[in-house]
């Protein structure tokens, strides 16, 4: 339901049922000066919008890697927002998130898992 980056934050607001806690998390995102990206539920449950990543390339130039599917059921607002803060990175893994339900940062997290 959440992805934070330098910046900004995309959450769906809507996944957190209680009122006072919701304003809470908006504080806190503003408060840290991100700015708040809303995601709808459907963008978060059914496209993978929330399972994005922010990463650094080499020039330090902030990244946000997310599925296909994820870029593609954003608005056009939505991408704006982001664009402000990070270059959208974005590639096809249907097969990913049909038979395994993961997405883009789930399969970048397993790379940086220390062995235990």
């Amino acid at each position: 339901m959440l992805c934070i980056g330098d910046g900004f934050a995309v959450i769906c607001l809507d996944s957190i049922i209680d009122e006072e806690e919701r304003k809470q998390v908006m504080n806190s995102l503003e408060k840290s000066w991100h700015n708040i990206i809303d995601i709808t539920l459907d963008q978060m449950s059914k496209h993978f919008a929330w399972n994005m990543l922010a990463l650094r390339n080499n020039d330090w130039e902030q990244l946000l890697v997310m599925s296909e599917e994820a870029h593609g059921c954003l608005s056009k607002s939505q991408i704006e927002l982001i664009s402000e803060s990070a270059k959208i990175v974005s590639a096809p893994i249907p097969t990913i998130e049909e038979i395994w339900w993961w997405s883009a940062r789930c399969m970048i997290l397993e790379n940086f898992l220390q062995k235990s």
